[in-house]
């Protein structure tokens, strides 16, 4: 066989094998007694799969899982189903409110963005397709990572932090306060953090079945009292949101 034929021979077996040791990984035995390849070839192979990025190997125990560029590649199109479903009307509700809107997607600790509206042609958005931001310094940031747990919050932010001493010397502590608040509200809001004079309020959904997750966010001028909230602006957001869950099934929106 071909080396690409083995490779996906390599990585059916995750697909085949039972969902408990597909979780914890493969060893080089597990492998070898499944496809009938040489030592020596297989070898090669799973390091060339590793180098590739389809595969990754845990240091601790040796075990193979799926490689972190399968993984992206399938959360981009897992998610692509709840990007089409939210365009149209996060298209229409930037017109009609006259801001700026973007859908994005968790990227680690970085939020990417894959779709952007501008709802007010005289004043462009600063923003462009693609363009990542720092996930803890923006509203829509926030309200993907409110979705994860405390722990997985740390991992995506300061990677490696083991104890409460070492992520609070990153300033993560009042960024989880702030978590507790969005996951009780379903919302987040940010003014002049990304941009000078430019505030975001957002909001996300997320697909029941797949666990995949995006933002819904609008970004429009900040108002001039900063003690003003846009509590309009977030009715209409809220109400958007809703309605796109109710259509998906995420029971996430249904008492708020």
């Amino acid at each position: 066989m071909s080396t690409l034929e083995n490779a996906s021979a390599v990585l059916k077996l995750f697909t085949h094998e039972s969902s408990v040791l597909a979780r914890q990984g493969l060893s080089f035995s597990d492998v070898a007694s499944r496809l009938p390849l040489p030592k020596s070839t297989l070898s090669r192979l799973l390091v060339a799969m590793e180098d590739q990025g389809l595969l990754v190997r845990n240091p601790a125990n040796r075990l193979y899982s799926v490689g972190d560029l399968l993984l992206a590649v399938g959360s981009h199109h897992r998610a692509k189903q709840l990007t089409d479903a939210a365009a149209p009307a996060m298209a229409t509700l930037a017109t009609e409110q006259g801001c700026g809107g973007m859908i994005c997607l968790l990227d680690k600790g970085y939020v990417r963005i894959v779709s952007i509206f501008n709802g007010c042609p005289h004043r462009p958005v600063s923003y462009a397709d693609g363009q990542r931001l720092p996930a803890a310094h923006t509203a829509v940031g926030r309200v993907l990572l409110a979705g994860y747990s405390e722990r997985d919050v740390i991992d995506r932010l300061v990677p490696g932090a083991a104890s409460r001493t070492s992520f609070s010397q990153h300033g993560l502590t009042g960024l989880l306060e702030r978590l507790t608040v969005v996951r009780r509200q379903g919302w987040s809001y940010a003014r002049n953090e990304t941009r000078p004079n430019q505030s975001a309020l957002a909001t996300s959904l997320t697909h029941p079945l797949r666990n995949e997750s995006v933002g819904l966010c609008l970004t429009f001028p900040s108002l001039s009292d900063s003690n003003e909230f846009p509590y309009q602006l977030l009715d209409r957001l809220k109400y958007v949101t809703r309605a796109l869950a109710e259509n998906m099934g995420d029971p996430s929106w249904r008492h708020r």
